[in-house]
């Protein structure tokens, strides 16, 4: 393959040093192609998929873009119709089909002989992507799960180098120019530490985080939710353990937008209670319940 492609570049730089004067012809997998006259040719054309062929037969041809990369088409009724292929540096880059000038069905890209993405394709727009590390894993998938006059909404998914998820939500795309619509990121996403375990979970109002995410350590424990209104921070909480008199103690700090200290709850077992404590602000102890843990009961001790 690459010994064809390598001839064939051979011969195109020749044909680009002479000019366009003649048409020419090569033998390319079997196939005799014919140049494309260059006024046709992919880099003169605003829109190459959807560009007009007139007066040129039905046909395969070679489009000529520099003296490193060219692609391959198939022109019928004066559009592009039939099997595509692209090549950089002798290598096969992206491979698919056209319908009358729209991407239809699969296309794949490539590096080194080796398939890195895959779309699927429904009159030029990709309804199905996925993505590949180099030893083939997932890296990245989108799904098409909604599409409307106004808007298309996508499910993505991220994946790191082992396997594992990075990360999975929506975004929202325009219909119309494929653009951002309210910065692309859409109600719930879910991230993940790389060894698996959730790393955070919350909703996106025009791309800002809003209302409740929580976020884990990579063990899973809950350490922070911080309550959001349109990426503005509202309060913070945080959760941690302490040692205290050989017991360790559970531990909540609740904090204002300006990340100051509200209130702080502390929380420890005995054999038969369990024991609340709540400070003010200012690290007062204003309440103590006792709860037991065998009948329903609960004592307040202030």
């Amino acid at each position: 393959m690459k010994n064809g492609v390598f001839i064939l570049f051979i011969s195109l730089i020749s044909f680009i040093l002479k000019g366009q004067e003649n048409e020419k012809y090569f033998v390319f997998n079997n196939d005799t192609l014919q140049i494309l006259p260059l006024k046709y040719s992919t880099k003169n054309a605003s829109n190459s998929d959807h560009r007009l062929f007139d007066s040129i037969p039905n046909g395969i041809y070679i489009d000529i873009i520099d003296s490193n990369s060219f692609d391959i088409i198939n022109i019928e009724d004066m559009s592009l119709n039939g099997p595509y292929q692209y090549y950089e540096n002798y290598e096969l880059v992206e491979s698919g089909y056209y319908k009358y000038g729209y991407k239809s069905g699969i296309w794949k890209k490539y590096r080194k002989d080796k398939v890195v993405a895959i779309y699927y394709y429904k009159n030029s727009y990709p309804t199905e992507s996925e993505t590949y590390y180099e030893n083939g894993s997932k890296k990245y998938r989108s799904i098409l799960i909604e599409e409307g006059e106004k808007y298309r909404i996508i499910l993505t998914t991220k994946w790191y180098p082992n396997g594992n998820k990075e990360e999975q939500g929506l975004i929202k795309i325009d219909s119309k120019c494929n653009s951002c619509v309210d910065c692309c990121k859409y109600k719930s996403w879910t991230y993940w530490h790389e060894n698996g375990n959730v790393k955070s979970i919350g909703e996106y109002f025009k791309t800002k985080e809003n209302g409740t995410w929580v976020f884990y350590d990579s063990t899973g424990f809950i350490f922070e939710t911080i309550e959001y209104k349109k990426g503005n921070v509202k309060s913070l909480t945080k959760y941690y353990s302490e040692l205290r008199e050989n017991q360790y103690i559970d531990v909540i700090e609740v904090y204002n937008k300006e990340n100051k200290l509200k209130s702080k709850i502390i929380e420890y077992y005995t054999e038969d209670f369990l024991f609340i404590e709540i400070y003010n602000r200012k690290g007062k102890l204003v309440k103590r319940k006792k709860e037991s843990l065998y009948s329903s009961k609960t004592h307040f001790t202030i």
